[in-house]
């Protein structure tokens, strides 16, 4: 099960399409349950920052900054993003 709560509304298009692609993903992976859904906080403030997607699982906490941006970023943890 994957539960939604939408903090501003107003997406930007490239905001709605990714997540509607990895909410699809997850109902493809199959890592959700009813006994363990997946809850999904869309689009909110968090001290001074917006914060555009916060997935909480049972294991995990991940946030997401969703990018109009179209090819590879490579990068590692300890070097440098492109």
């Amino acid at each position: 099960t994957l539960r939604f709560f939408h903090g501003r509304t107003g997406r930007k298009c490239h905001e709605t399409e990714q997540l509607a692609e990895m909410s699809r993903a997850i109902l493809d992976s199959g890592i959700h349950s009813e006994e363990s859904p997946t809850f999904i906080f869309i689009g909110f403030r968090l001290d001074n920052s917006q914060v555009d997607c916060l997935l909480v699982t049972r294991n995990a906490l991940i946030v997401i900054d969703f990018k109009a941006y179209r090819g590879v970023i490579r990068g590692d943890e300890n070097r440098p993003w492109w």
